[in-house]
């Protein structure tokens, strides 16, 4: 989910993540994404673990002004506005068509009812 919010524009981020923290909070969401590829491998492509790994690294390029604390829309918008974030949206929009058969997957099985 929180790869679709980073491949939204600014606005879309911000209304998405209730207008609070939002470059932090979603800089940090997508991060975890990397854990995911340590703990289980052997769930990604190589290609796929290599993106990952690529766009939690782009995201540490991110400004730490950008990512100060803030509250109310415009104050977030203004920041996930900033430029260093328009090459982070194009590649989590890659990234979710990499993993669109595996996120299907992962869809497919969340959604299956546990027998009583």
């Amino acid at each position: 989910m929180s790869l679709d919010f980073l491949a939204r524009g600014p606005e879309e981020q911000c209304a998405l993540m209730g207008n609070y923290n939002v470059a932090w909070e979603l800089k940090t969401d997508v991060q975890a994404g990397a854990y995911l590829v340590a703990s289980s491998p052997e769930m990604f492509s190589v290609a796929q673990a290599e993106s990952i790994r690529a766009l939690s690294l782009g995201l540490e390029t991110i400004p730490t002004d950008v990512l100060n604390a803030a509250v109310g829309a415009e104050l977030n918008a203004a920041a996930m506005r900033h430029e260093v974030w328009i090459p982070l949206r194009h590649r989590a929009a890659s990234l979710l068509s990499a993993l669109a058969l595996l996120n299907a997957r992962c869809e497919a099985f969340l959604s299956t009812e546990v027998p009583e």
